[in-house]
């Protein structure tokens, strides 16, 4: 069976792990913000050879564009809590 053939979960287990999921999802894209944040900083993308962090999220991470923009713009938000 595989793990994408999800028919034979109960409601309740199929709630469950599409939660978990979710928060997991959260908490990837926020540690990706802050990678690319400091990727940013430290100019990394120059490095190997981008000419700019969305060239390194679009070719280098196969990020589409919207999502390149918002992570990279996200990464240079000023913080919100001190």
């Amino acid at each position: 069976m595989s793990r994408y053939t999800l028919q034979h979960l109960p409601d309740a287990a199929l709630l469950h792990g599409c939660e978990s999921l979710d928060r997991r999802a959260r908490d990837n894209l926020a540690r990706l913000v802050s990678c690319l944040a400091e990727m940013d900083a430290r100019r990394l993308h120059a490095a190997m050879g981008y000419p700019s962090m969305f060239e390194f999220c679009v070719r280098g991470l196969r990020l589409d564009e919207d999502t390149a923009r918002e992570s990279i713009e996200a990464g240079r938000a000023p913080p919100r809590v001190p």
